[in-house]
Parts: structure tokens; C-alpha cells; sequence
């Protein structure tokens, strides 16, 4: 196994996700290489950190009260039949029994799953963009050209990411990579503005982060979510959030760059 395999294998090692073959081959791999194994020490390190941090989102008691009341109201409709004997059958008959309590019950834990699931795949982004600066993986292409990253995606990821020159708004192309959110593969374009790192991660419709709100904030990064051309485009940073506001309007109406100088004829 080489080292391309064993870099994208190298979380699910950390997540316990490998058969035993795989996972021995990759354990193998690593006894052997002391880039892959520093690059495995780097992630486990971050899984390690983000384990410690409190990321779960638990349901205020004050819901559990109302719906806890909103099935003892909907037991004590039953037993009077009062309603039973208005129905005669199918769905109708059931939203007529369980009447507006339950679905008010109903509705807040569709809200609270919906918290939660945006919680878990901010916390992942936010994730991905620490993994980078602690892992000293923050470029695969390094490079201040757009004309050098963009193309560098050609043929490692099924879709071309936008790349905009945004010099002209203060952020400095740094470079690009491909990473992981949620175990799906995204395009990572990085930006630097007054010292602060800026990781955009762009991916397709559907595969990850379809539900994050339009901005938030989480464990004191900013996180910045848009639709462009068909994908998933996602700011992190911990720069200022209007920062992150200024650079997404880059990216939808990118400045004329300035044109290159000519070179010199004899």
C-alpha cells in the first residue's frame, strides 16, 4: 500500500471503519513511513482534542416537559373517545386523535433534530479547517495563482471548484487541497487575509453540509455556508465575519484581475 492509499485510509483507521485486512495493511504502512505515520499522530491528536470538546446537542429539559405534557394530553384524548366515534378510518383518523398536541410535539423534535444535525456538520467543517493547520497539511498546491490551482483539481475530484483571484479584495491565494468532511471528499481552496487563514471547502449538492444555516458561529470560528454553480461552497476562518461576507461576494462576482505585464520584446 502506498502512501496516497494510506492518506485516505487514515481516518477511517482512526474511526475503527477498516476490515482487518485493510487496516493491517495500513498499520503496516505506517510502521514503515515516518511521513504517514506523522501525518496518522497529527489526526489522531485532533480526534483526540475534538473527542474532549462538548459538541453534542442536548434537548432543553423545558421540551422534554412539553412533550412528556403533550402525550399525557394525547392518552387522556383517547380514553374519552370522543373523537373515536366522529372518524371512521384511515390517516385522518389518527391526526384527529392525536390532535394538535402531538403535533406540536412532533414539530419541536423535527426543530431539534434539524439543530442538531447543523450543529454536527458545523462542528465538522470547523474540524476539517483545524485539522489543516494542526497537521501541517494545509496545501496540497502551493501556489498565489489561480491559474496553477484550479487546474491542479483536473482529474482528483469530480467537479471543478471555483478558484477566483481575489487580490484586489485583500485575500491572498495560499494554495489548495482535497480533504474530508464527513468522510466525503471536498475541494479545499485557501485564502490568507491580515494572518488569518481562511479554508473554503467546496463540494457537490447532496454529499455533505446541505444544512448549515447561511452563517454561524462555532467554537469561535466563523463559518460561512452558499450555493454557486451547482455545489456547496462553506467558509471557515477566524477572521472577522464580515470578512467571510466580503470574500463570498468574491466569489460570486470575482474582480477583473489585473492584467498580467507582457513580456519585454528585443
Amino acid at each position: 500500500m502506498n502512501c496516497a492509499a494510506v492518506a485516505k485510509w487514515i481516518d477511517a483507521l482512526l474511526d475503527g471503519e477498516l476490515d482487518p485486512k485493510n487496516a493491517a495493511e495500513v498499520e503496516e504502512h505506517l510502521a514503515g513511513c515516518a511521513s504517514c505515520k506523522q501525518r496518522y499522530e497529527a489526526r489522531r491528536a485532533v480526534s483526540s482534542n475534538m473527542r474532549r470538546l462538548e459538541l453534542g446537542y442536548a434537548a432543553p429539559e423545558a421540551l422534554r416537559a412539553r412533550i412528556a405534557a403533550a402525550l399525557e394530553a394525547e392518552a387522556a384524548q383517547q380514553t374519552e373517545g370522543a373523537v373515536a366515534r366522529r372518524v371512521t378510518r384511515g390517516p385522518a383518523r389518527w391526526f384527529m386523535l392525536a390532535g394538535w398536541p402531538v403535533a406540536l410535539a412532533a414539530s419541536a423534535l423535527l426543530a431539534t433534530v434539524m439543530l442538531q444535525q447543523r450543529s454536527q456538520e458545523a462542528d465538522q467543517v470547523v474540524a476539517a479547517h483545524v485539522r489543516s493547520l494542526l497537521a501541517n497539511h494545509l496545501s496540497d498546491v502551493v501556489s498565489s495563482s489561480h491559474h496553477t490551482v484550479k487546474p491542479w483539481f483536473a482529474g482528483r475530484i469530480d467537479f471543478s471548484p471555483p478558484v477566483p483571484d481575489l487580490t484586489s479584495l485583500g485575500f491572498e491565494l495560499v494554495g489548495g487541497r482535497l480533504d474530508y468532511v464527513d468522510h466525503q471528499q471536498v475541494a479545499a481552496i485557501v485564502y490568507r487575509k491580515h494572518g488569518h487563514i481562511i479554508n473554503v471547502l467546496a463540494s457537490l449538492p447532496g454529499r455533505d453540509t446541505p444544512n448549515l444555516p447561511h452563517t454561524t458561529r462555532v467554537q469561535g470560528y466563523s463559518v460561512r455556508s452558499w450555493r454557486q454553480a451547482g455545489l456547496n461552497l462553506v467558509a471557515v476562518s477566524d477572521i472577522d465575519p464580515s470578512e467571510l461576507a466580503n470574500l463570498e461576494q468574491g466569489f460570486e462576482a470575482p474582480p477583473v484581475p489585473a492584467a498580467e505585464p507582457s513580456e519585454p520584446t528585443h
